[in-house]
């Protein structure tokens, strides 16, 4: 269960703007095409940008709505993050509150991954497709800066 939740907290939500900074990578390519006078990086960027959407489907996957018990996990990883980063009067309290809850979802999460946890192969298939967009990616990209 503490891998579900750290594979998704490190792709979606630590202070990497979804994605696993995907997203971040392309801005840069993007600025990096003007600066270097290579538009050929704009593609680059695309495909990063494909990558971040294909991370985050894997990100979910992890935690994926079928399994009540993840999904719910999942919201409240997503509400601690957001309640961290805005700072909001009452945050520290609610943030307690939401790792009770993790807390007691963690004992039933793991009642429900004793059975077969049949979504892993989706995940599976979505590294797999993620893969294949980086390795385009990172190919187009070794040709535009040698």
């Amino acid at each position: 269960f503490g891998a579900l939740m750290n594979g998704f907290m490190y792709i979606e939500i630590s202070g990497t703007g979804g994605g696993a900074f995907r997203s971040m990578y392309a801005q840069f390519l993007e600025e990096a095409s003007s600066i270097m006078n290579k538009p050929a990086l704009i593609e680059v960027a695309e495909m990063m940008r494909q990558s971040a959407a294909s991370w985050s489907e894997i990100a979910s996957g992890f935690l994926p709505d079928s399994w009540p018990n993840l999904r719910r996990t999942r919201e409240l990883m997503t509400e601690k993050n957001r309640l961290f980063e805005a700072q909001e009067p009452g945050a520290l309290e609610a943030m307690r509150k939401i790792n009770e809850e993790l807390d007691e979802l963690m004992g039933k999460a793991v009642e429900d991954l004793q059975k077969a946890p049949t979504f892993l192969a989706g995940v599976q298939t979505s590294i797999l497709k993620c893969y294949e967009i980086e390795k385009k990616a990172f190919n187009t990209l070794s040709s535009i800066v040698k």
